[in-house]
């Protein structure tokens, strides 16, 4: 009897709370959880997608898609960013990338941030590409040969990390190179 008693105390304790109705779902898109009742009177769970709102409106009504040319340079980004990744990639592969990964510190070069103005390395570079900072492969172009021109500038003729960015510079300027003939033929 004590049993029964604390099923149905259960029983009216659920009915009595209102439940959440939207359960989260990988790709961020809510869904709507409905509880409705079967033939025998059990709840069964409906789910189904809701459609996003839109936070660009105010009220509820529908607002016109996007326009072709916003989702065309949306494209053309994407299609860019990969080509200079693949640039970027093949330079941090290079056998002297681990020079130019991080930037230099006055600790491993005394007197670098006298000589150099406008320190870069590969590490910023992948940062500025992430963050839109570098959106052309003209600033992308400037950013890599700044780094290895640095690199020329602080470290004398004689030294072997000036050999290591002048090899590095000629491979950049070939895959700088073969990049906008890509792109040229391409239209990009």
């Amino acid at each position: 009897m004590i049993k029964e008693e604390s099923q149905e105390e259960v029983k009216v304790e659920r009915e009595g709370v209102e439940e959440d109705t939207h359960t989260e779902t990988d790709d961020d898109t809510p869904m709507e959880l409905s509880r409705e009742e079967d033939k025998e009177g059990k709840k069964r769970r409906d789910y189904s997608r809701k459609k996003k709102s839109d936070s660009r409106t105010c009220s509820g009504s529908e607002s016109a898609p996007e326009s072709p040319s916003a989702s065309d340079a949306e494209r053309q980004h994407r299609l860019w960013r990969k080509s200079v990744m693949l640039v970027y990639s093949r330079l941090c592969a290079h056998k002297y990338a681990s020079l130019f990964l991080r930037p230099i510190t006055d600790e491993e070069a005394p007197g670098y941030s006298v000589v150099v103005k406008r320190p870069m390395d590969l590490t910023t570079i992948r940062r500025n590409i992430d963050a839109g900072n570098i959106r052309t492969t003209a600033e992308f172009q400037r950013d890599v040969l700044l780094m290895l021109s640095n690199a020329l500038l602080y470290n004398s003729s004689s030294h072997s990390v000036y050999s290591m960015a002048r090899e590095m510079h000629e491979e950049a300027q070939l895959a700088l190179g073969m990049l906008l003939a890509a792109q040229a033929h391409a239209g990009l």
